[in-house]
């Protein structure tokens, strides 16, 4: 925790240096429990100057109050958002189109960079996850290899922002 904190509050041992890259992989948990996913279009649905933040009620809204909150503290930071894989407890592929699509959306609407894991060749639950769900070492190794592939795709065609 006095880590994080210190991070977070630009503190400590990182000397004052906000990090350069963020890397946000969650919501499989919340996909997996039937969480109620909701929708985000627009800032001004979870966040207004006059009244600030929205208390979130839908995996969308937090999701987006989350990000505007690293894009406002971190801004000179690229932020990456991770698509989630296809899984072996809640097999609902329809909904996890859906969950893609709102981690979509706010990328863009935020102008962070997605992983696609959603579509990452060769990825089986069963090979990659320990319990159906969460990634294994094997899988860790997967993601992390995907995650430095679209850290070269970004950094090496196009200018940093």
């Amino acid at each position: 925790r006095t880590r994080c904190q210190q991070l977070h509050d630009n503190t400590g041992e990182n000397n004052g240096t906000h990090p350069d890259v963020i890397a946000v992989y969650i919501g499989i948990n919340d996909f997996n429990n039937g969480s109620t996913l909701g929708t985000f279009k627009n800032l001004s649905e979870v966040y207004t100057e006059e009244e600030g933040y929205i208390t979130p009620e839908t995996v969308a809204q937090a999701y987006a109050i989350m990000v505007h909150k690293m894009t406002v503290m971190y801004e000179n930071s690229d932020i990456f958002l991770f698509t989630l894989p296809a899984n072996g407890t809640n097999k609902n592929t329809e909904l996890l189109a859906k969950y893609n699509n709102v981690i979509n959306e706010i990328a863009e609407h935020f102008d962070c960079y997605v992983v696609d894991l959603a579509n990452i060749e060769g990825y089986n639950y069963a090979t990659y996850t320990s319990d159906g769900l969460h990634p294994n070492e094997l899988g860790m190794d997967l993601i992390t290899d995907l995650f430095v592939r679209t850290l070269k795709e970004v950094y090496l065609t196009e200018t940093v922002r």
